[in-house]
């Protein structure tokens, strides 16, 4: 699990079952903070709640009490280890395109990333298999019925900084690396 929590009061969840999942599974949200506990919206019925410890963040009850568990809920932190670039992740989402901008807002989220295809924007060595940008505008062109629609998909994506969308400075993009499904939809 890695879990990367902003100043903007998002974050980026990061979770995969060792020996069971081969990519991670992604939720992007907003956390708060009620009685002293890190709280984020993980987008099941139930909050997930954190408490800071000297060691890092402990998974907790609603209550701040720590699970009786053999399992580590601590998670350390490692500031600046990835260099804000976040690895490859299965995430669901709606992706449009209109005016020649990609956008794509996460399941449970009002928040909108740019987002182009992940060719050129490889993680961990890998760039087999990527869509570009060209190929990921002919796929939405082929699955709506007019730009601008919205595309409701489950992708294997990366983020990291990219040009701004305007002026000269950079963005945090969401890149799409595949289409893994485009028969899901968003949990309501």
């Amino acid at each position: 699990m890695q879990l990367w929590v902003r100043n903007d009061s998002t974050f980026v969840l990061r979770q995969r079952y060792n020996d069971m999942d081969s990519m991670a599974f992604g939720t992007i949200g907003k956390w708060h903070v009620v009685n002293g506990l890190m709280t984020i919206d993980t987008g099941t019925d139930k909050s997930d709640f954190w408490k800071y410890t000297g060691n890092g963040i402990e998974e907790v009850d609603e209550m701040g009490e720590a699970s009786k568990t053999s399992l580590n809920n601590i998670l350390e932190k490692h500031a600046g280890e990835l260099h804000d670039e976040i690895p490859r992740m299965r995430l669901t989402g709606t992706f449009t395109y209109l005016a020649d901008a990609m956008s794509f807002q996460p399941c449970g989220t009002s928040i909108n990333w740019p987002c182009a295809g992940g060719e050129q924007w490889t993680d961990e060595g890998e760039k087999g298999g990527s869509l570009n940008t060209l190929e990921l505008e002919r796929h939405y062109a082929r699955s709506v019925k007019q730009g601008g629609e919205p595309w409701t998909i489950s992708v294997e994506c990366s983020m990291a900084m990219g040009p701004a969308m305007e002026g000269d400075g950079v963005d945090e993009y969401l890149f799409i690396h595949r289409v893994v499904s485009d028969t899901v939809t968003c949990p309501k």
